[in-house]
């Protein structure tokens, strides 16, 4: 995948995989490094892709329905990207909610969900 359409990232969500295979699958995609962010109910809910070689990834805050991160590109400035699962109960989209409006209304740089 990430040869094909020249992907520096990818997120994936309800993957319903584990363990080992969460490695293979991200080898075979074509990158070296990944962090996996559960969801409640859903094991695997977040699975965030990417090569060390192209850029560098910093987890800043996680929950259970989002990864907030920090890229930087190998060439370039420096954003900010937040990974969403949202959960389909209205009780926990609300928590979603809560956790996002803490993280946007201190971003001070460049940020994309």
């Amino acid at each position: 995948i990430k040869r094909d359409y020249n992907i520096m990232l990818l997120f994936l969500i309800e993957t319903h995989s584990s363990g080992k295979k969460v490695e293979r699958v991200c080898k075979r995609c074509g990158f070296d490094s990944f962090r996996i962010q559960n969801a409640q109910g859903q094991p695997e809910g977040i699975w965030v892709l990417w090569n060390s070689e192209d850029s560098r990834m910093d987890v800043l805050a996680s929950e259970e329905q989002f990864v907030h991160m920090r890229l930087a590109l190998s060439k370039g400035e420096p954003w900010l990207i937040i990974g969403v699962y949202g959960s389909p109960q209205y009780q926990r989209r609300n928590k979603l909610w809560d956790g996002l409006t803490n993280i946007t209304s201190s971003c001070l740089e460049p940020w994309q969900f």
